[in-house]
């Protein structure tokens, strides 16, 4: 374990150092997301000052949904989705062998050798910006529902970290899966809107089983205090159904695979 974190550290502090080697670069960034941030919160504006309400969200809930979002998405496409990326380009051109060598499991070290720490920029807006929205809107957070909401963000990375590596594994067949990355890109895009708009079946598949409800609507919901420790459990039992589908579906893939060496 001790090995695992270091190897995390590791390569994060190498990433953020090559990332930001210029001032100019983080300042860039700084301005560039707080532009992008504000342009989608505009449009979300515009779009319920028509419609009024969406699910029964109103214009400031939904901007508060916003928020969020880019949170849990910012740490995704900073944490999750360049391990997932490098794993179909180290399989195309047998690089992946280094990785079987290793005496560590090479999911996990696939996973922790690639960062895009450009994307973290956005968590310190989000930093100032989140609370700042929160007393705008009157509403005062709990500690417990901070821890709450802190474990439901971390819960949405590891499930869509399950979910990413069980497309990218589908790189063990296919020379070619750029389609699906852009598939978990919109997948990923959908936890922008509340998820409220769906309801039976469809409901508990947008957050147990393809948990684009967990990206942004239930932790705002938190916030908000309409949410609470009750839901924690049922997300935690099919949280660790998509772990062990995810690691059994990795591992059967690798059978498949064609060493360069071979």
């Amino acid at each position: 374990m001790k090995r695992i974190y270091s190897l995390f550290l590791s390569t994060l502090n190498y990433a953020v150092k090559r990332e930001f080697e210029f001032k100019f670069n983080l300042i860039f960034f700084l301005i560039f997301n707080i532009i992008w941030i504000l342009t989608s919160l505009a449009g979300i504006s515009l779009v319920l000052k028509e419609a009024g309400t969406i699910a029964g969200w109103t214009r400031p809930q939904a901007m508060l949904l916003v928020l969020v979002y880019y949170i849990t998405g910012s740490i995704i496409k900073a944490l999750v989705i360049p391990g997932a990326d490098q794993l179909a380009q180290l399989v195309r051109t047998g690089g992946f062998d280094f990785y079987l060598l290793r005496p560590v499991d090479p999911q996990l070290l696939v996973s922790l050798t690639k960062m895009y720490p450009n994307q973290l920029a956005r968590l310190l807006i989000m930093a100032f910006a989140l609370p700042w929205y929160l007393g705008k809107l009157g509403l005062t957070v709990s500690f417990g529902s901070w821890i709450l909401f802190t474990i439901l963000i971390t819960l949405a990375v590891i499930a869509f970290y399950n979910l990413y590596f069980i497309l990218a594994s589908l790189s063990f067949w296919l020379q070619n899966i750029f389609n699906l990355n852009d598939l978990f890109a919109e997948i990923l895009d959908v936890g922008k809107r509340t998820t409220d708009i769906f309801t039976g079946v469809a409901g508990g598949a947008v957050l147990f089983v393809i948990p684009v409800g967990l990206i942004a609507t239930i932790p705002t919901k938190v916030l908000m205090g309409t949410v609470g420790w009750e839901i924690l459990p049922w997300l935690l039992v099919s949280n660790l159904i998509l772990f062990v589908i995810s690691r059994k579906f990795f591992h059967f893939a690798i059978r498949f695979y064609s060493s360069a060496s071979s």
